[in-house]
């Protein structure tokens, strides 16, 4: 059975904020430049390729939105990638086939985060930048990885866990989302119509 990735986004208060920082976290910075092609083949049916490190990372969403939370299968390895986007390597580097088969840079996300191990959850800050600093902002995800057959007790006890933090329970934008929220407007309106995003997120 395929283990799939059950997260939810929140905004933290200041007060929030500062209780999570009471407990006991690690801090990492990394870049994630993110691809799709120009008419966002990927993004418009909620798949999200990037690479992270010189690694390459696929998130497939696997069931769509259900309240606050989402479930994404992760696929990694560039082979591996590569066969979910319907092409062969053919011995050359999965960078050099994305160009082939037409698929472009879209943005370049730095993040700087904060992890927090409670029981089995992740839980995370991140303050994220990207345009030299025209664009900033800040989010907490809770996610837990789960075989696929758990999903659903996964989302109650995601939510169980928000609640005891006194984190709200409403549809918040992704950092990527809220990227293209303020500075690519089409494509998130793309994203909507296409069912990806709340349609509740456009306000």
């Amino acid at each position: 059975m395929a283990t799939v990735e059950v997260e939810s986004k929140f905004l933290l208060s200041p007060k929030q904020r500062h209780a999570l920082l009471s407990l006991a976290g690690t801090l990492t910075s990394f870049a994630d430049i993110y691809y799709d092609k120009h008419d966002y083949v990927l993004t418009s049916k909620n798949w999200w390729l990037r690479r992270r490190g010189g690694e390459w990372e696929l998130k497939v969403d696997r069931f769509g939105l259900k309240g606050t939370s989402t479930v994404y299968e992760e696929v990694a390895g560039e082979r591996a990638i590569a066969r979910w986007l319907g092409f062969s390597l053919n011995g050359n580097s999965l960078e050099h086939e994305l160009q082939v088969y037409g698929y472009r840079f879209l943005v370049e996300l730095i993040t700087h985060r904060r992890i927090y191990r409670v029981d089995d959850f992740s839980i995370t800050t991140d303050s994220v930048s990207a345009d030299c600093g025209a664009f900033s902002y800040e989010i907490c995800e809770i996610e837990l990885l789960v075989p696929e057959g758990e999903r659903e007790l996964a989302r109650a006890r995601i939510v169980a866990c928000a609640r005891e933090l006194g984190l709200s329970l409403v549809p918040v934008r992704g950092k990527l989302i809220e990227y293209f929220w303020r500075h690519r407007k089409p494509h998130f309106d793309l994203l909507v119509e296409r069912g990806v995003i709340d349609p509740i997120l456009r306000e």
